[in-house]
């Protein structure tokens, strides 16, 4: 989703962390998403949907008990190479490829109906944020819908290192886990106002604070549920 040397430093992270720390379960979030917005199992089977950055799979197993054809795309091999060793009735339904960066041409215009973008977006400076979520807008048939998520300035580790746009840096070791990736952190109305500008419709937004490691770290991010008008 990112170019240049930053894409290349998050795809070494995000590497390590799909090995080292799993995500094996879909996030609640998202499960609320599609309980509201999408729960007719029937119509579902006409539809398509699309999960950014996909990693462990966790929610393309999700999109399919949905009924969706699903689509998966993500920056690391490590990815594909997971999906590989699934049963093949659980790849069943699904398609995935490896990309070397989001572009405009990977899917048709107005090709899907659903898109999940979560975890991924924070990864970009704010302005490959704008471009990609353009061309993810573009994908979407009109009536079709996103979840996207955003990190905050709320979050312990925000400006925890060299800042290489504005609000995004480059992790250093004082970030612990998250050393060593690029970060950008959004408030609520900066968030809100990008989706705005690409052309979504916000139908909901909710905030998410979580006190972690004996409530002595803040995590924090705002989720937004968008439609193409």
């Amino acid at each position: 989703m990112m170019t240049g040397a930053y894409d290349t430093q998050n795809r070494q992270f995000w590497r390590a962390a799909l090995s080292n720390k799993p995500l094996l379960y879909p996030d609640e979030q998202v499960v609320s998403y599609l309980a509201n917005e999408w729960p007719d199992r029937q119509a579902n089977g006409r539809r398509t949907a699309l999960d950014v950055g996909y990693g462990t799979g966790r929610h393309l197993r999700l999109l399919r008990d949905y009924g969706f054809s699903v689509h998966g795309v993500d920056l690391s091999p490590d990815a594909e190479e997971g999906f590989a060793q699934w049963s093949e009735a659980d790849r069943q339904g699904i398609v995935v490829r490896t990309i070397d960066q989001f572009a405009a041409d990977l899917y048709p215009p107005a090709s899907l109906d659903l898109a999940i973008a979560y975890g991924v977006m924070f990864l970009l400076p704010q302005r490959q944020m704008e471009l990609d979520l353009t061309a993810l807008r573009g994908w979407l048939r009109p009536g079709g819908g996103a979840i996207i998520n955003f990190r905050t300035p709320r979050s312990w580790f925000c400006g925890l290192g060299r800042e290489v746009a504005p609000g995004t840096f480059d992790l250093d070791d004082r970030a612990g886990p998250y050393a060593g990736a690029i970060y950008t952190f959004l408030d609520p109305d900066e968030s809100a106002a990008l989706l705005d500008r690409v052309g979504f419709d916000i139908v909901n937004k909710e905030y998410l604070e979580l006190h972690k490691r004996n409530a002595s770290e803040v995590h924090a991010w705002s989720t937004y549920w968008v439609r193409v008008p």
